[in-house]
């Protein structure tokens, strides 16, 4: 029987109204960003970008999804960094260059207390813990910091072998380090204060290094100033990491091999449009999330491939009339990925090769209309915008009841642009016929009386937005 229903409480009609506390949010950001731009000579150019960036987000949730307080989430994101890249450009008429270093440094802070009534899990607290019942106790609270430190080289190099054939061959060196102090508790025994100090359950301190060189070679051909092809082979890798609080090893960095071919066309006197490409990515350690116990983790998948067609187009038809829209179908799946399913303890591993990559729909498409009517020296412009996406896994597992079928969602906009002035003042309406679908969805084991937490989509929105341009 569900928490709620076992403590007096139905769950709400309205899926989106089921919260006992918040959800309050709070998030600053702020940063500087400073280009230097330094002409040697005609060919050489030296560019030096730098930046500095700084979040702070705090978000309390009703953990439980009921009208009650049995269990709020409070979650912590703090953090700072520093990039600098340094690049020098030459351009010396068939051959273009660039070479640079890059240099980027992180400290991260992440915590995660979740604190429970002592009616948490139907149990008598008071007989066993010897915590009064209606109150709350400390609960579960994991945590910690990482400093993330990464350097690269790289140089990439493009000549024209012939009149519109051009050859681009390129490379970079990375190298980064990350380094953990980190730490979590279970503790049902003392009544909650904010005040308490932490009785770790378990700790780390941990470092982890990884490097990778990742090759590009690409060969472009112009048919004409309106028509050109490409084709392309190149390696990339995500930064592998730390599950903050998870008290796990570090979970590899993801590989993945690309190759992509591709026409881009201007025609009808630049009035039509029309971009076509494929491509094959072939992933290595792909990075997946899963929940194990009480944390949300990321793992490494053995291997992976996406394959795919995307076609794109924008058309003008006259003046005032402008057609935009894209279609993708993609054929993503795990090819090798052996682990447990965290719903199914006691049954043994599985081989998920041949399931559909999650959040990877099948089919996507999109479209927009927007027509423009002069009002003097200003404009008036209408325009709609649809996109349908087909049915999504949110899990690896690929059951029917973490996913979510094809919608369609279509939005409005209302703009007058006042030109001289280079102000424009809109109203929106977005999700126009309200759709109701699941954004993102997790599941684990008995977990606060339900196995599964899902995230809706945002409702019909109205809004207004004014933008000025200086």
């Amino acid at each position: 029987m569900p928490l709620g229903i076992a403590n007096g409480f139905s769950p709400p009609e309205d899926p989106r109204d089921t919260a006992g506390v918040g959800p309050d949010r709070l998030l600053k950001t702020y940063g500087l960003a400073a280009q230097i731009d330094w002409d040697l000579d005609d060919n050489l150019k030296l560019t030096s970008l730098s930046s500095y960036r700084a979040v702070d987000h705090t978000i309390i949730t009703n953990n439980d999804g009921l009208p009650s307080r049995y269990s709020n989430a409070t979650q912590i994101d703090d953090g700072r960094q520093f990039s600098l890249e340094i690049r020098l450009l030459g351009d010396f008429d068939k051959l273009q260059l660039i070479v640079g270093g890059y240099y980027f440094h992180e400290k991260a802070e992440a915590v995660l207390e979740v604190n429970m009534s002592g009616f948490i899990f139907g149990l008598d607290m008071e007989a066993i813990f010897g915590v009064p019942p209606e109150t709350w106790i400390q609960g579960y609270w994991a945590g910690g910091d990482v400093k993330t430190d990464a350097t690269a080289l790289f140089g990439q190099a493009s000549y024209e072998l012939s009149p519109g054939l051009k050859l681009t061959v390129g490379g970079r060196y990375s190298h980064e380090k990350k380094t953990v102090d980190e730490q979590a508790q279970f503790d049902f025994t003392r009544v909650y204060d904010p005040n308490n100090p932490i009785i770790p359950f378990g700790t780390q301190m941990d470092s982890d290094t990884a490097s990778s060189f990742d090759p590009k070679i690409a060969l472009e051909y112009k048919f004409s100033d309106n028509v050109f092809a490409y084709a392309s082979w190149s390696k990339g890798f995500k930064s592998g990491g730390y599950n903050v609080g998870g008290l796990q090893a570090p979970f590899r960095p993801e590989e993945i091999t690309d190759y992509e071919l591709g026409i881009k066309t201007d025609l009808l006197d630049n009035r039509l449009r029309i971009n076509l490409s494929g491509f094959w990515y072939d992933y290595k350690d792909l990075q997946v999330s899963v929940i194990r116990n009480t944390a949300l983790l990321t793992e490494n998948a053995a291997t992976a491939e996406l394959k795919g067609i995307e076609l794109e187009f924008a058309a003008a038809p006259s003046p005032q009339l402008r057609l935009s829209g894209s279609f993708s179908y993609l054929d993503g799946k795990y090819k090798n990925y052996i682990t447990e399913n965290p719903t199914r303890p006691g049954e043994p591993a599985q081989n998920l090769a041949g399931n559909r990559l999650s959040y990877s729909p099948r089919y996507i498409a999109d479209g927009e209309i927007a027509y423009t009517v002069p009002v003097g020296d200003d404009d008036l412009t209408l325009s709609t915008r649809a996109k349908y996406s087909s049915k999504v896994y949110f899990t690896q597992f690929n059951n029917d009841r973490m996913s979510e079928d094809g919608q369609v969602v279509v939005d409005a906009f209302l703009d007058y642009e006042f030109n001289d002035a280079g102000l424009k003042i809109g109203a929106f309406v977005k999700n126009l016929f309200d759709e109701q679908y699941f954004v993102t969805a997790l599941e684990g084991p008995f977990w606060i009386g339900f196995p599964r937490d899902v995230v809706y989509n945002p409702p019909r929105t109205f809004g207004i937005e004014v933008r000025k341009t200086f």
